[in-house]
């Protein structure tokens, strides 16, 4: 089994998906769909798409991406103590 770069409980920034409205936008990450998918919650607002099963049209804040799909983002204290926004890449 590879090594997932997502977390339940992270925040991650979308940087593929076959809708474009979506690539660049903030989820967070819930919990495994299957073994390569994240369940997610778009942050912000909902957004159009197709369901998985039937390819029906559905707006909404929930669905699932590949792990692949998603950088997750990592906050991390510097020496100085702030706070530092990051990404990580696995």
């Amino acid at each position: 089994m590879k090594k997932l770069r997502c977390q339940p409980g992270d925040l991650a920034r979308v940087i593929r998906s076959t809708n474009p409205a979506l690539i660049g936008r903030t989820v967070y990450v819930e919990r495994r769909y299957d073994a390569e998918r994240w369940a997610v919650t778009l942050l912000g607002a909902p957004a159009f798409g197709l369901t998985f099963r039937d390819r029906r049209p559905v707006i909404g804040n929930k669905t699932a991406f590949r792990d692949m799909s998603l950088v997750p983002l990592r906050w991390e204290l510097s020496e100085a103590g702030e706070t530092q926004t990051g990404v990580c890449y696995g």
